[in-house]
């Protein structure tokens, strides 16, 4: 596990160095991210000294930006990688010390950072559905693709169904079930105690079954917490790997519960552990 660790963070690190040519958008692709957070951290206290006056576009300052958060809290984009009329607050270039200033922000004002994760990973978990009606997606979207400069000959047009598939696309979105994405979670976190409490009590049941089912409970938990400390926007792409996960550890789970000998033989288990609490 600490192998395949190691190689996807290099894949990460090595690929775009190797492969892409243009690093010049890509350096500064996050950078919204952080000044979003920065925001966060320093517009409900009203700490105006945080954010270097250079950093700012012509025109604009920490008014601007107290306006421009409070329009919408949970949305990164306009800090820097939106194409409307938010993108002139910030320069587009590179901004030095943004890092630097970004832990500073969070460790002057926890409390406002702790809410404002709490708030966004809130709605993140709530996110109510996956279904997209096959109308929204064939229309022509009327604004402009903000990176179209990335793309020959991009029209912006919508995709086309022919009858056949818009009527197969119809009955799966008509028959296919709407689950809101807290069930998953709760799911991952019912799983992840019971295989904890399994592999620290119950040592003479740990097998890869087991550990596996850990791993990827654990995993999922992973998930939602890179998504509630860095994703730019709450859309439900970002969380759709807790719901993936969430079934694979349930059926890991299922696959250890047979393997001990069934569902009577699990609940036994569980009911001779004694906890430190317990005990008197």
């Amino acid at each position: 596990m600490l192998i395949f660790a190691i190689l996807l963070v290099l894949v990460v690190k090595i690929f775009p160095t190797l492969f892409i040519k243009d690093m010049g958008y890509s350096k500064l692709a996050s950078n919204h991210i952080f000044l979003w957070q920065i925001a966060a951290c320093t517009v409900p206290s009203n700490d105006s000294n945080m954010i270097p006056m250079e950093w700012y576009a012509d025109g604009n300052d920490f008014e601007n930006l107290k306006e421009l958060y409070n329009r919408n809290k949970l949305l990164a984009d306009p800090f820097g990688r939106s194409n409307i009329e938010a993108k002139t607050l910030f320069k587009k270039e590179y901004l030095p010390n943004l890092k630097i200033v970004w832990i500073k922000s969070i460790l002057k004002h926890p409390i406002n950072y702790i809410i404002h994760i709490a708030r966004f990973s809130f709605y993140c978990i709530i996110i109510n559905t996956w279904k997209i009606p096959h109308g929204s997606f064939q229309m022509k979207n009327s604004e402009p693709y903000p990176f179209i400069f990335y793309i020959e000959n991009f029209d912006n047009k919508g995709v086309t169904f022919t009858p056949i598939r818009d009527k197969i696309y119809s009955f799966i979105y008509n028959t296919s079930l709407d689950i809101n994405i807290i069930f998953f979670v709760i799911i991952t976190l019912i799983i992840f105690v019971l295989s904890f409490i399994f592999i620290l009590f119950k040592h003479k049941y740990i097998n890869s079954i087991l550990i596996f089912t850990l791993s990827t409970s654990f995993s999922s938990f992973a998930t939602i917490a890179i998504v509630s400390l860095f994703a730019p926007d709450i859309l439900y792409r970002y969380m759709h790997p807790v719901v993936l996960i969430s079934i694979i550890s349930l059926i890991s789970l299922i696959s250890f519960i047979i393997d001990i000998g069934g569902f009577n033989k699990f609940k036994s288990e569980l009911k001779s552990i004694k906890l430190i609490g317990n005990k008197k």
